[in-house]
């Protein structure tokens, strides 16, 4: 009975090493494990460290941009204004410059028509003496 109880205590503690191992092994396993989680939750923390940076600056950089675009509309708007104003005033003198040379044109036409009046009235006083 001593072998048979040798026997069993043997392998009960064959089975506890075993155990023991399989322990040990799933236990390094998951301190593996928890220092791969730890290590990808760092570079997680990083990378988000880094891309609120990253859009800080951008929103930085885009607020800059918009002012600057906002000033160059705001010139752009003014120069155009400056512009009309400009070619509105050349417009009107061009249009003055039009009534005049019409209404010159118109009048040099009637004085041709009065003049040819008067040559046939002449014509017609030298013919009567």
């Amino acid at each position: 009975m001593v072998n048979e109880k040798d026997k069993t205590i043997t392998g009960f503690k064959k089975e506890i090493e075993r155990r023991d191992n399989e322990i040990l092994r799933l236990s390094q396993f998951i301190i593996k494990k928890n220092q791969e989680t730890t290590e990808t939750r760092k570079r997680l923390e990083r990378s988000l460290k880094e891309l609120e940076e990253t859009r800080d600056v951008l929103e930085i950089k885009v607020k800059a941009r918009t002012k600057e675009l906002e000033e160059l509309n705001q010139g752009l708007e003014e120069r155009v204004s400056q512009r009309t104003e400009e070619l509105q005033e050349r417009v009107d003198e061009l249009e003055k410059f039009h009534k005049l040379t019409v209404g010159r044109e118109l009048r040099m036409i009637e004085l041709k028509e009065k003049v040819e009046k008067l040559r046939e009235r002449l014509r017609s006083r030298e013919k009567e003496l």
